[in-house]
């Protein structure tokens, strides 16, 4: 009896053990299992995650670019030096000519007429100026023409070009992976 009661007691044991390692092994190989799944849930987040940036990025650059854009005409209308300048680069920019006709937007005649000796001191001295005002120019745009050539300063226009580049520089920089998602 005290043999068969330790036999017993023995084959407890052993079963006990037994179903320990086993569920140990279990156990483990679910832990395995878990820790895969949550590394593969924590890859697609990091992609969600990645593409959402870059989707957000697109539209940042966006909304800076409008206020910028926004700011720089409320610098326009608040510093008249603004508009000179882009006057200036424009007559600068004019390859030649001896009559020279200035097209601006009508905002900005009474400054032009204003400065127009200014404005004239980016000529050569043989050139004569004549100003203009045309509705059809945007704000913060001038056109000077000559029999010879004609030569823009068109901001809106430099604006869009200006802002199609960072958008591109913004999207060639996320990737190929990036249009794919």
């Amino acid at each position: 009896l005290a043999k068969a009661e330790e036999e017993a007691k023995a084959l407890r044991e052993q079963a006990r053990e037994q179903g320990y390692r086993e569920g140990l092994a279990r156990g483990e190989a679910e832990a395995g299992r878990l820790r895969e799944e949550a590394a593969h849930v924590l890859e697609k987040a990091r992609a969600e995650h990645r593409s959402l940036l870059d989707g957000a990025e697109e539209q940042i650059l966006r909304i800076a670019l409008s206020v910028a854009e926004k700011l720089l005409h409320v610098q326009m209308e608040l510093n008249e030096e603004v508009i000179l300048a882009l006057l200036a680069r424009c007559l600068e920019s004019h390859p030649a000519g001896q009559e020279l006709l200035l097209r601006v937007n009508p905002a900005h005649e009474e400054l032009c007429r204003r400065k127009l000796q200014d404005l004239q001191g980016y000529l050569r001295r043989e050139a004569s100026l004549q100003l203009v005002a045309d509705a059809a120019l945007p704000y913060g745009s001038c056109v000077v023409e000559s029999e010879e050539a004609e030569t823009a300063v068109l901001l809106q226009k430099e604006l869009e070009i200006l802002s199609r580049r960072l958008l591109a520089l913004a999207k060639d920089k996320r990737g190929p992976e990036a249009e794919a998602g």
